[in-house]
């Protein structure tokens, strides 16, 4: 992994970092799997074309894959963030300090796979924090309002 801004800033202790869950882009994966199922009936039949819907199935994982690196979630001693993990530039962050209200949010099917979206709001309500597709949400921020006390 190459270095990130956050593993940078000085004295701070970097006191989680992630990606968003592989399986929060799971209807790709199920739109990719469908693709690929369609080119199979092609390929016992012989007809011609199945490499195009193969080549279907093998883009949208490669989708799955790059969109999933596109954002780095970190919590430090003293602020979170998200930064572009492909360029390293900082999108937004928040001091700890400034933390107001920290919300996990789930659907069912997000539940049963133990992701979530973690919405935390700037005291003043005038910013926040989205880290979409996080694994095991209740825990991070458990950790979170432990270190914002």
């Amino acid at each position: 992994m190459t270095s990130h801004p956050a593993s940078q800033a000085g004295q701070e202790v970097i006191r989680w970092k992630a990606y968003p869950a592989w399986s929060h882009f799971l209807w790709l994966y199920f739109f990719s799997a469908l693709t690929g199922f369609r080119a199979l009936p092609l390929i016992w039949s012989g007809v011609e074309g199945w490499e195009v819907w193969l080549g279907g199935a093998l883009a949208l994982l490669g989708c799955a894959a790059a969109l999933r690196h596109w954002a780095f979630y970190y919590m430090t001693s003293t602020r979170l963030g998200i930064i572009n993990g492909y360029t390293g530039r900082e999108i937004a962050s928040l001091a700890i300090a400034e933390i107001g209200e920290v919300v996990v949010r789930q659907g069912l099917l997000a539940r049963w796979l133990d992701i979530g979206t973690l919405v935390i709001t700037s005291a003043k309500q005038e910013s926040y924090l989205s880290f979409k597709g996080i694994h095991r949400p209740e825990v991070i921020k458990t950790r979170l309002l432990a270190l914002s006390r």
